[in-house]
């Protein structure tokens, strides 16, 4: 099995101090973003072109380790995006597997973690010969309980006859193969696997489950 692991880390507080004086901070979270990616691929770029070319004879780890703010879960949209071409899926799915990722560490951020900038994020994806599976896992401040995510569908909840929350597990189930809260191996924390078949249209989409 090849591995790559890349730990990402907020910017150190002199930088924010200088950005600060920016009116458009926004647009420079994004550059930041861009430029953690960049960097991220220059590192890694001759390993992973080398580890995903061979995909089909040999399973590819590459891991991710995200500070709780949101903004950073675009890492991982643009990873999927750089691997996307080697991935053997319809432009389709990978936006889907774009999506579902993201979302799913958005609520590792927001709900998992609490937006505690502190606590990490760490999403695994592992591409196999027949499917790519990504794991996300947060340190747990709040406990993902299945008795808290209404059964209602998308539709109701979007009509307003259910609540929202859980919304965001709806939308991943519809556009993976399978969506499920698995038992943490660290014994703490929530998480989160989502696999989809590399032959395309395989199997259709699991509801959310939790193990």
């Amino acid at each position: 099995m090849i591995v790559s692991q890349v730990n990402v880390f907020e910017p150190s507080k002199s930088y924010h101090n200088i950005w600060s004086c920016l009116a458009n901070y926004r647009l420079y979270a994004r550059l930041y973003v861009h430029f953690l990616f960049a960097r991220m691929c220059l590192v890694n770029n001759i390993f992973m072109e080398h580890a995903l070319s061979h995909s089909d004879h040999a399973e590819v780890t590459i891991k991710l380790s995200l500070p709780s703010q949101l903004g950073y879960e675009k890492l991982v949209w643009y990873l999927i995006a750089w691997c996307g071409p080697r991935l053997r899926l319809g432009a389709s799915r990978i936006a889907d597997l774009q999506t579902a990722i993201c979302e799913a560490c958005i609520n590792a951020i927001e709900h998992g973690n609490q937006a505690q900038p502190q606590l990490r994020v760490e999403v695994t994806l592992h591409i196999a010969a027949s499917y790519i599976e990504a794991v996300v896992r947060d340190e747990g401040v709040v406990k993902f309980c299945p008795s808290n995510v209404s059964p209602a569908s998308i539709e109701q909840k979007l009509a307003g006859l259910a609540p929202a929350r859980g919304m965001g597990l709806l939308l991943i189930a519809q556009l993976v193969d399978e969506a499920a809260f698995v038992e943490n191996e660290a014994g703490t924390g929530n998480c989160f696997r989502i696999r989809m078949h590399r032959v395309e249209d395989t199997v259709a989409a699991s509801p959310v489950t939790a193990a």
